[in-house]
């Protein structure tokens, strides 16, 4: 009986370790593991399946090819080596799932779901104050990401159908490019969404059928902008409301008040009200520039057969969509070059305001300039190094360094005879180097592959670019890269064929295209020390661990002098 109970006793717990959280809580203890590289296995893994599937349902198509499209849409990507309005209806359907799948407001659910059930098993946190709290908001928090897709994609599907059906010249032009118009709706809201931007009008026109069609466009835009461009700040207002809503009750509305008070902490995309209105501006101030060349660089060029209206509309959507989507109601390859240049520098910082507004975001939920004990252990050790260095500069510029004294507190980050002013400005200006520098960093990332990427695929192509040196030159495959990398889509495209330009090269460039596909999905990832993906044990295992490998450090200081 003993014996039993002991096996009975192992069974259990090998029974608990298979759950989801305690799979992350082993994965989380090894330095080569963690979210970023978990994520990235996610993505391929799925690329790979439905990449097996797509070649299987069309038949017809090359494994890489099937890859190809199947990567770009579980990357949010739309840049495709085939006409995907010529694919199967089965084909088409299970490009619909995986740009599911992968779409960026579903997977933040994820992480919330996953630290909510890790509270749930441990007895110690449940049993806590603030365990119970936490454990409430993250509970009514994760069917948030959800219950938003479904309601945002519902209400556009059906405002479309009824606008395609209601509206003879838009009927009539669907039924000219062959499109299914019950099959349309579900498609383009859903690629809108996803940020993938594909079409289902034949002859790769994008949306330009539908230039002339200003509601549809404008539908598209909303569905783009409440999607992960802007999501947190509408995020951010949902939350807000439900907490206005709940007034009637104070069970109710004190996990709202935390889930408010602590916005980094329940979730990687649920920012604090200042970095919201800062994300909010970076957005609109990027679309009005781009807006603002686009409009003036064609308005005579590929807006002149529309009337003025319709110019203001497309020259709207165009600068949307250049930020990240990659619907195009002109042809791009009619655009000035200017106009290119510019698309290129929206691509390329098209991820930017929010991967900088998740990581200038506290990453515990505190506000600004409280205290810089919220920062994560590797970045408080870059910004405790920096400040020790300015105070040695500035002790060594001090002709009366013996009378003053200069003390350090590690745990505060204030300096003596600053006082709580002086740590304030202190954090600020720390917090804004660090800002700038992570701005830097991000701008910069994988810049090395992309150069490398491009010198490659110019010279596996370079029989085609000495034979067509104007539709294949070394700047337009630039292009189809930052295009690919940024996740918008966009391709000048190539005479005689319906896809982008990056059909036309062979198959190891379009292996590193896939590969810029996948670097380009997880540029505005949290970064792993990120109070909202990591579990509580977790956050406590590495902190004790950092104080330790300090207490040793400052032992063998100590010893030395």
């Amino acid at each position: 009986r003993e014996r039993g109970g002991r096996q009975m006793h192992k069974l259990n717990q090998y029974r608990f370790a298979l759950t989801p959280e305690r799979i992350w809580v082993y994965f989380a203890h090894f330095k080569f593991v963690d979210y970023f590289r978990l994520h990235v296995l996610y993505i391929t893994s799925v690329s790979l399946l439905f990449g097996a599937f797509v070649y299987a349902a069309e038949g017809n198509l090359a494994y890489v090819d099937a890859l190809f499209v199947a990567t770009t849409n579980v990357c949010q990507c739309g840049l495709s080596t085939v006409d995907v309005a010529t694919m199967t209806t089965v084909g088409q359907v299970l490009l619909y799932f995986a740009m599911l799948i992968g779409n960026v407001v579903l997977l933040s659910a994820l992480p919330i779901a996953v630290r909510a059930l890790h509270i749930a098993r441990h007895k110690e946190m449940r049993q806590s104050e603030k365990g119970r709290t936490e454990l409430g908001a993250l509970c009514r928090l994760a069917p948030i990401p959800f219950l938003y897709t479904m309601c945002v994609q519902s209400f556009h599907i059906a405002l479309m159908a009824l606008y395609i059906n209601a509206n003879q010249p838009t009927r009539d032009t669907c039924d000219a490019y062959g499109v299914n118009r019950a099959w349309f709706p579900f498609f383009t809201v859903m690629t809108a969404w996803t940020t993938t931007g594909i079409s289902l009008f034949t002859g790769g026109v994008g949306l330009e059928p539908v230039a002339d069609k200003p509601l549809l466009l404008l539908m598209i835009v909303f569905v783009n902008l409440l999607s992960d461009t802007a999501y947190p700040v509408t995020l951010r207002i949902i939350v807000y409301v439900v907490y206005k809503l709940t007034s009637w009750s104070p069970y109710e509305r004190k996990y709202w008040k935390y889930i408010l008070d602590n916005p980094r902490q329940c979730s990687a995309y649920l920012l604090p009200w200042r970095d919201s209105v800062w994300l909010g501006s970076i957005v609109f101030l990027v679309f009005f520039v781009v807006f603002c060349f686009f409009l003036a660089l064609e308005y005579s060029n590929t807006l002149e057969a529309l009337s003025p209206g319709n110019r203001f509309v497309n020259a709207v959507f165009m600068s949307v969509n250049a930020r990240h989507t990659g619907f195009n109601s002109v042809a791009l390859g009619s655009c000035r070059p200017a106009t290119l240049i510019v698309i290129i520098g929206a691509m390329y910082v098209g991820t930017a305001p929010l991967a900088m507004a998740i990581h200038r975001s506290d990453p515990n939920g505190a506000e600004y300039g409280k205290t810089t004990d919220v920062l994560p252990g590797n970045e408080l050790k870059v910004l405790r190094r920096w400040r020790k260095k300015q105070l040695r500069k500035q002790a060594a510029s001090n002709q009366q360094a013996n009378n003053s004294i200069t003390t350090i507190n590690d745990d505060t980050g204030s300096a003596g005879g600053g006082g709580r002013r002086g740590g304030f400005i202190e954090s600020e200006l720390l917090k804004s180097r660090m800002f700038v520098d992570r701005t830097r960093t991000f701008l910069w990332k994988h810049s090395f592959y992309l150069f490398w990427t491009w010198v490659i695929i110019c010279i596996s192509e370079d029989s085609q670019i000495r034979d067509d040196p104007v539709n294949m030159s070394p700047y337009l495959i630039l292009f189809e890269i930052v295009s690919a990398y940024s996740g918008c889509g966009y391709s000048t495209g190539y005479p005689g064929v319906t896809y982008a330009l990056a059909g036309e090269f062979g198959t190891f460039s379009k292996l590193l295209l896939i590969g810029a596909f996948i670097l380009g999905r997880h540029r505005g990832l949290p970064h792993s020390l990120d109070a909202s993906i990591q579990l509580p044990y977790v956050a406590y295992f590495k902190n004790t661990s950092e104080n330790a490998k300090g207490k040793k450090q400052r032992k063998k200081q100590e010893t030395r002098n």
